[in-house]
């Protein structure tokens, strides 16, 4: 079964504007502009500052909950693909230590 160009155009127009593609795409174009400002919120506060992998856990958290009272699809997906990256590099260190062993 062939399949034509109009088709298939339609059907990647319709994935590029799902939420969960939207949601990965914010991840991986995003949040490395992102980061580095949360990380100097994060070093101005004196506990944070300590320790910098629950305060990414926190960060993540936070913007999860206030995704959900977001109720444009788009843009509730573009805060949960920020949530989602920070919470990741929040949990990555201690991941690591499992994985190592």
């Amino acid at each position: 079964m062939a399949l034509g160009i109009s088709t298939v155009s339609k059907t990647v127009g319709s994935m590029l504007k799902s939420p969960e593609v939207i949601a990965i795409a914010t991840s991986v174009f995003l949040v490395p502009m992102i980061q580095p400002f949360v990380d100097s919120l994060i070093q101005r506060i004196p506990f944070l500052n300590k320790h910098r992998t629950l305060a990414l856990i926190l960060v993540g958290i936070v913007i999860f909950f206030m995704a959900s009272k977001v109720k444009s699809p788009t843009f509730r997906a573009i805060i949960i693909g920020v949530a989602g990256s920070l919470f990741i590099l929040g949990l990555s260190p201690i991941i690591n230590q499992f994985v190592r062993r």
